[in-house]
């Protein structure tokens, strides 16, 4: 079974890595760096979703491998004085630039606020398409003329 999964992982261009972190001290962060066709990508073993890295991160990552390895088929090993949080930050959790919708001015901004309404009108509000909050907020914008801000 070991044998299948390392010839797969050398097909797919999977290296594994156990990555020591300056503040770990227990079990190493296992992440997989991944290569093909020209493009890269860093797994951790406990998340979702694969990140995108560039070239230059791939390249930066495997010049740290420290050459630990008992027998080529063990896991590369990182030892980095980055701490998990930073390390993660910096390879796993990027954020993309210019992603999703701006943030709306503090004006804008809707807060959350809770009101006591009798049932049947609770009632009504579930069985229409639109949000409790959608109905109530048109509501008050139709009866008392309030235009919205912006």
């Amino acid at each position: 079974m070991n044998t299948d999964r390392h010839i797969a992982r050398q097909i797919t261009g999977t290296t594994v890595v156990k990555v020591y972190c300056k503040d770990t001290t227990a079990e190493p962060l296992f992440i997989e760096l991944i290569a093909q066709e020209g493009k890269y990508w860093l797994r951790a073993a406990f998340a979702k979703g694969s990140p995108q890295i560039t070239e230059d991160e791939y390249n930066e990552l495997r010049s740290w491998f420290t050459d630990e390895q008992e027998f080529n088929t063990d896991p590369e090993v990182i030892r980095t004085e980055l701490t998990e949080k930073e390390f993660l930050d910096k390879y796993y959790e990027k954020k993309r630039p210019h992603a999703g919708r701006p943030p709306l001015p503090g004006d804008q901004k809707k807060a959350g606020v809770y009101i006591k309404l009798p049932p049947a009108l609770i009632i009504w509000m579930d069985d229409q398409e639109e949000s409790r909050a959608t109905l109530i907020e048109k509501a008050c914008r139709a009866y008392y003329k309030i235009r919205p801000a912006g």
